[in-house]
């Protein structure tokens, strides 16, 4: 029997709360024998846990007592707190979020015992915007081509450079991997420079359950001959960790809207196209954890014939804004 037994129980019988609702319940100890205790802290957390690198989050702590416990001496206290808006409690095939509330016993002999318990945290009647248009990471990925072509250009003249200094053909082997990192770069420019200018118009955030709209407009067109136009838009969970060389990579959503089929354009003229998606009901919120990602893209695809396709991708915030309230019963 241990020396000290604590039960954790929440208000709600289910253990689902919403971010609008503070969390409830009480906290029961019992000591078997006498024992000596400097505190008992209770802490809430959220936690990520799978195949990503574990985050922790302390949101909420408090000292529940102080002092020794005597032999048989039972209490019960309870709790209330707010959560936060955002991590939600969320169970996916890689990323997984829960909230805990856990209960430590600070005994100077005894390795501290602990106590933990899950909750379910739900969107509330009214929840956060969106909580940025492009996270940190996101930045960094999207930024990741610039960089290349960068580094591609610096590799590029060093080889030459070094090629006529010294009279070595061999530095010339430096330009290979700059070759095959300027393919995307150089493929894009010359599929922009065939459809003339493109505007693209698309919100940086949308809710699940809602709509997207976008307006397309491509041209003036020059010498080419446009096979299909289509959006595309794309959930996907990723995890890495320190612990692993290689990240893993799940698809959560795709669908592919087609706007024109060998649409007949003549040089010079400039097609528009206004249309909109339906974002499906998913608790798949946007995410940007270290080692945890859930990230929502939108893509036009231009497929032209005989040319490079032309391929642009955004980062579009998915966060819900209205709560299901559960049915009357």
């Amino acid at each position: 029997m241990a020396s000290l037994e604590i039960e954790i129980e929440f208000t709600n019988p289910d253990k689902n709360f919403r971010t609008d609702q503070h969390v409830t319940g009480v906290v029961r100890m019992q000591a078997n024998r006498k024992l000596k205790c400097r505190s008992v802290q209770l802490v809430a957390c959220w936690e990520t846990h799978g195949l990503g690198d574990i985050t922790r989050e302390n949101y909420h702590q408090e000292i529940l007592r102080s002092g020794d416990f005597a032999e048989g001496e039972t209490g019960e206290f309870t709790f209330d707190f707010a959560p936060p808006n955002h991590p939600l409690t969320y169970h996916g095939h890689l990323v997984n979020v829960d909230h805990y509330v856990l209960v430590r016993a600070d005994t100077p002999w005894d390795r501290a015992p602990q106590w933990k318990e899950d909750f379910h945290l739900r969107v509330g009647a009214q929840a956060a915007e969106p909580i940025a248009q492009v996270t940190e990471s996101q930045s960094r990925s999207l930024g990741l081509g610039k960089h290349l072509e960068k580094l591609a250009l610096f590799l590029l003249c060093a080889a030459f450079a070094f090629a006529i200094i010294t009279g070595s053909v061999w530095f010339l082997l430096l330009a290979v991997p700059a070759i095959f990192m300027s393919i995307p770069a150089i493929r894009k420019r010359i599929a922009r420079r065939r459809l003339g200018e493109i505007k693209w118009i698309t919100p940086h955030s949308c809710h699940p359950r809602g709509t997207l709209p976008f307006h397309l407009e491509v041209g003036p067109l020059g010498n080419v001959r446009i096979r299909e136009i289509t959006i595309q838009l794309r959930g996907t969970e990723t995890t890495s960790s320190n612990r692993r060389s290689s990240g893993h990579t799940h698809l959560l959503h795709q669908e592919t809207y087609g706007l024109a089929k060998n649409p007949i354009a003549t040089l010079g003229e400039v097609l528009q196209y206004q249309s909109e998606m339906v974002v499906p009901d998913t608790e798949a919120w946007s995410l940007d954890l270290p080692g945890n990602r859930i990230y929502w893209s939108l893509s036009v695809v231009i497929s032209l014939a005989g040319w490079p396709d032309y391929v642009e991708t955004r980062i579009v915030q998915v966060q819900d804004r209205v709560g299901k309230t559960p049915a009357p019963s």
